[in-house]
């Protein structure tokens, strides 16, 4: 948004991420997310999806992930993630 004001999540059925303009390249295996560059998915802190080598202190979740049959991404039981 061009005039910096904040907006309120909005709630997304597929999530599209990228990674230095690319689309983000993941491996599920064991719960554990790991992009191409080895670094663990989790979930930071500040509610965030982030990806670090190791994850920051505080992490709420670096496990837990899984594949929907419909092709989504879970975590524990809800496939439902939000864009900020």
């Amino acid at each position: 948004i061009t005039d910096g004001q904040v907006q309120a999540p909005q709630k997304r059925s597929i999530l599209r991420v990228r990674q230095n303009g690319d689309p983000l390249q993941v491996t599920l295996k064991g719960g554990v997310l790991t992009d191409i560059l080895g670094r663990i998915g989790y979930i930071a802190d500040n509610h965030q999806l982030q990806f670090d080598a190791p994850p920051q202190a505080g992490a709420i979740y670096t496990a837990g992930f899984s594949a929907c049959p419909d092709g989504t991404l879970a975590l524990g039981d809800s496939n439902v993630f939000y864009a900020c």
